[in-house]
């Protein structure tokens, strides 16, 4: 968020390994901007954009408006003395540094300082003979968007050149976009490889639509990669296989469409410049065919005419047009991924195959039995990293779908003790003793239609909490700091308590939550009078209860 700027300070930590001190220096250079981004707002009512991405503005902050902001470059001494480098001061929101350290390539960390806010810390940047760094410090006017360093163009990473591996992108045939603030984020998606295994950073700018990152493979796994503007005017997503050694290219299509109407956009695609690879044998034997190619085609002209001004001759249906050649492509990709996966030819495709989602249309009991297979052909590290986690889910999936069955109306509700905020352990039972009605509500902070109901809630709540109602929160996001913003960020009423490990936590499992929110209307003894009632429908069960309260509108 955009405000006054006092002191700037940029810390490059770095870790001198074997350094003699009549090694000759290697000297640096490392480039930094700071750019505003002005972002496009939305009428939620309408969903339609104020600004089109074209309009985007991206402008650098007019720096006689600001106070000067300074840059100190610091590298260890040992565990933990600092020592100063190279220092300098933005000049027009730019900054350029130069200094020297004993031998490449050198890891660092990028401070910047602000005033009295806490620094911000830019990870694993890396020094070398090849690249040097360029960060680039975005500056949202809007406050819902926070503040973000972020390196731009390539991120190396250091250790053993023979477990690396690297995934560039080239996304400069696109036009009718603006990828000038587009971020390219990676994560890994298979369950628990090796430990060595990582990625330089998770997040990129493109630099003239470019980018390159490396990572450290200790056996082959899934790394998921999307590159988005800001605004999501464009959006491209794709799967990638990685192992040591790996050379992976990520390109659009020959006929990328990158509108986004019904957050439609087409994939890109990923090719492997090493022959015999996991990623030729699983990824390109569906996204290399002839068929898939040709649906590729297929599906950006139905994009293309979706996406066009609705008129009176307009056909409707065209905009489900997208939806249905979707569908069509990922029947072309789980066929395939299908194969690899129940052939075991080549176990570890296989397991890569499920993992990417193979078997994924079957009944979960089918799904297990391939991974009861796969569980019987590897070796037990594997398995008990990558195997069971799997098995262990897809089975409290299956416990899910039971007991939304049997968790109805008329039933007793299952009991659980949870913390909240605080960590005061509530146990559901307590509360209802102390209750004549009790709304149990699952939701999460990045939930919308949970927050979207908040505000009656918490008016009825307020209301009639003197009369022995009470909502019971139960939240499932997958971090305590995520749980806590969002309790505090939307008032969160009543007793809130959190599973924090999603959907297949305990207790979601338990009540059969398939989507959230989830309700559960409770009497004193725990049996579920109705389920998943609207605020309209609650506020009247409410009156009829308890009557109309004096003040209450």
């Amino acid at each position: 968020m955009r405000g006054t700027l006092g002191i700037a300070t940029v810390v490059l930590s770095s870790l001198m390994v074997g350094c003699g001190s009549n090694a000759e220096l290697k000297t640096f250079t490392i480039t930094g901007e700071r750019i505003i981004v002005k972002m496009e707002t939305q009428d939620r009512s309408s969903g339609v954009a104020e600004n089109s991405s074209e309009d985007q503005l991206v402008a650098n902050i007019n720096a006689a408006d600001e106070q000067e902001i300074s840059v100190v470059i610091t590298r260890n001494e040992g565990s933990t003395e600092e020592v100063t480098i190279a220092s300098g001061t933005f000049t027009d929101d730019k900054i350029v540094l130069e200094g020297s350290v004993k031998q490449w390539p050198t890891p660092i960390d990028i401070y910047v300082s602000r005033g009295n806010e806490e620094p911000m810390k830019l990870h694993t940047a890396l020094l070398d003979s090849e690249t040097n760094p360029n960060f680039v410090l975005l500056d949202f006017e809007s406050s819902d968007s926070e503040d973000r360093l972020i390196l731009s163009g390539v991120s190396r990473m250091l250790g053993d050149d023979s477990d690396k591996f690297t995934i560039s992108g080239d996304l400069s045939s696109i036009h009718d976009q603006n990828l000038s603030l587009a971020v390219a984020e990676v994560r890994i998606t298979s369950e628990n490889p090796k430990s060595i295994s990582g990625l330089s950073v998770t997040e990129l700018l493109l630099d003239d639509s470019k980018f390159l990152i490396e990572g450290i493979a200790g056996e082959p796994f899934l790394v998921a990669i999307g590159v988005s503007t800001f605004d999501y005017a464009y959006w491209g997503h794709v799967i990638v296989i990685v192992e040591p050694g790996a050379q992976i290219e990520i390109s659009p299509s020959a006929t990328s469409s990158s509108f986004v109407p019904g957050s439609f956009a087409s994939p890109l695609l990923a090719k492997s410049q090493i022959d015999e690879s996991l990623h030729r044998k699983v990824i390109e034997s569906w996204q290399n065919s002839k068929k898939y190619l040709a649906k590729m085609d297929e599906y950006a002209r139905a994009i293309e005419k979706a996406a066009q001004p609705i008129t009176l001759n307009s056909d409707v249906l065209a905009v489900w047009d997208p939806y249905y050649v979707f569908k069509e492509l990922q029947a072309i990709e789980f066929a395939s991924l299908t194969s690899i996966a129940q052939s075991l030819e080549d176990p570890m495709a296989s397991l890569l195959a499920m993992e990417i989602g193979a078997l994924n249309w079957m009944e979960y009991s089918r799904k297990l039995e391939n991974w009861y297979t796969l569980a019987s052909v590897f070796e037990e590290d594997i398995v008990s990293r990558r195997v069971i986690p799997q098995q262990e889910a897809l089975e409290k999936q299956l416990d899910v779908v039971t007991n939304a069955k049997t968790i109805v109306k008329g039933h007793s509700a299952p009991d659980f003790t949870l913390a909240n905020l605080a960590g005061d352990e509530i146990a559901l039972y307590d509360v209802l003793a102390n209750n004549e009605l009790v709304l149990l509500n699952f939701w999460a902070s990045w939930c919308v239609p949970c927050i979207d109901k908040l505000p009656k809630l918490r008016e009825l709540h307020s209301e009639y909490r003197n009369e022995g109602f009470e909502i019971v929160f139960v939240s499932i996001d997958d971090a305590y700091e995520d749980w806590k913003k969002g309790s505090e960020k939307h008032e969160v009423p009543g007793v809130n308590v959190g599973d924090l490990h999603g959907f297949l936590a305990e207790t979601p499992v338990a009540y059969g939550v398939q989507s959230i929110p989830t309700e559960f209307l409770l009497n004193p003894s725990g049996t579920i009078l109705d389920r998943d009632v609207t605020p309209e429908e609650l506020e009247s069960l409410l009156v009829d209860r308890f009557g109309d309260i004096p003040g209450s509108e």
